[in-house]
């Protein structure tokens, strides 16, 4: 992915992967920073796959204050492996959240 201010790469900093127990939904709840002017986003990702003949994707990018953006990232860090959609842990359960304003 590209950074929508400056164009470099973006790097994933952490993705906390989940799903829902009563169909088959997987959201992914990712921490991305720009390799060139550092800027952190967060985003959604929403793999809809209720309909096997439609595999739907949802992702939106987010501008939090950087702040938000570390703490949240570090609370959702707190959870190893992050990436273990079936995790009970109160981090999967009740992910946190860094929404801003729309980067994508």
């Amino acid at each position: 992915m590209k950074c929508p201010d400056c164009g470099e790469h973006l790097d994933a900093a952490l993705i906390l992967e989940t799903t829902d127990d009563d169909r088959p939904v997987y959201t992914d709840y990712q921490w991305w920073r720009c390799s060139g002017c550092s800027t952190p986003f967060w985003a959604v990702l929403v793999e809809d796959k209720t309909n096997i003949f439609n595999d739907d994707l949802d992702h939106r990018g987010y501008r939090p204050e950087p702040d938000q953006w570390e703490r949240t990232r570090a609370l959702a860090a707190a959870c190893r492996p992050p990436r273990q959609k079936r995790c009970t842990c109160t981090v999967h359960q009740s992910p946190p959240k860094a929404y801003g304003g729309h980067a994508w």
